[in-house]
């Protein structure tokens, strides 16, 4: 059974459960707090010896690891066959991609840039800073 690692208030996390939900694919969640130490945070030894960038959502399946919601989603739907999620065809799939990349490298970077300051508060992020990326982004 998979193991997803995050918070459940993460859209990335949220990203990876949704499918396992739809699909009906059983899983455990083990709660790994962004940037944070201890036994429960993606900066923890125990956290950072099995997934080494120290970022959820990260996924166990037996002996493997990996983070990074883009290749969890497009691992699970290789391992779990969901065909309709990620197409077989190159140019189906090259368009998920697209579109993909594109959403993590712009929406999910302006959310991040304009809310983490206030619901993070302990990630000593500057407000002002982090806000006026944001709003570059989004332009």
């Amino acid at each position: 059974m998979v193991t997803i690692r995050g918070v459940p208030l993460s859209q990335p996390f949220r990203a990876v459960v949704w499918p396992c939900l739809i699909k009906k694919t059983p899983f455990n969640v083990k709660i790994a707090v962004p940037g944070g130490g201890g036994s429960t945070g993606t900066k923890g030894p125990a956290f950072l010896q099995r997934h080494p960038l120290g970022t959820v959502p990260a996924i166990e399946d037996g002996n493997f690891s990996l983070s990074e919601s883009a290749a969890i989603l497009n691992y699970l739907a290789e391992t779990k066959g969901w065909d309709d999620l990620l197409p077989t065809d190159a140019v189906g799939r090259a368009r998920m991609l697209e579109y993909f990349s594109w959403s993590q490298a712009t929406i999910r970077l302006a959310s991040t840039r304009l809310f983490m300051p206030y619901v993070r508060r302990d990630a000593k992020l500057s407000s002002e800073h982090w806000f006026a990326e944001g709003v570059e982004v989004v332009g």
